[in-house]
């Protein structure tokens, strides 16, 4: 089962549009295994292997881009984004999202612990879901078992 988002949102681009998008790289170097990380992430957005995508903060938002611009991925993660829900901890984290062309699906009001997330990914019908929690901390990957248990999967990325 699979959560489907209304695709009127989807930019059409061009081949040039998305040639000149992903030729933008960052000069900075970072770790390999983020990178992968970061393509992975991106990859399963893409073919639909995530269905959710809880981003953490601003910061986490800036680095996955980031990242997806250094490794020639930025027109992909935007295209994988656009694909799943987007669950947000915050306004401030959705006009983040809301900087890359798209909405927030959800947007929690105030977080206060962890215990705000689950209750968010909970109304969000989670069950046999696949979701992906993205992080520019430790805090923000602290979901419960009860979570976990209920997703197909949960995959977790650090970002910063």
């Amino acid at each position: 089962m699979y959560v489907t988002v209304d695709s009127s949102k989807a930019a059409i681009s061009t081949r040039e549009d998305i040639s000149a998008i992903d030729q933008e790289l960052l000069s900075a170097p970072s770790p390999l295994g983020l990178d992968k990380s970061v393509g992975r992430l991106i990859d399963g957005m893409i073919e639909g292997r995530v269905d959710i995508l809880a981003i953490q903060s601003v910061e986490a938002v800036e680095e996955l881009e980031n990242i997806a611009r250094r490794i020639g991925r930025r027109f992909g993660l935007v295209t994988g984004m656009r694909r799943v829900v987007k669950v947000c901890c915050d306004q401030s984290t959705a006009d983040a999202v809301a900087d890359l062309g798209m909405d927030a699906d959800v947007v929690i009001s105030a977080p206060e612990s962890t215990v705000d997330w689950e209750t968010t990914l909970e109304s969000v019908s989670i069950d046999g879901m696949c979701v992906a929690v993205v992080s520019s901390d430790e805090i923000g990957l602290l979901l419960s078992a009860s979570i976990a248990m209920r997703c197909r999967s949960l995959e977790k990325y650090m970002v910063a």
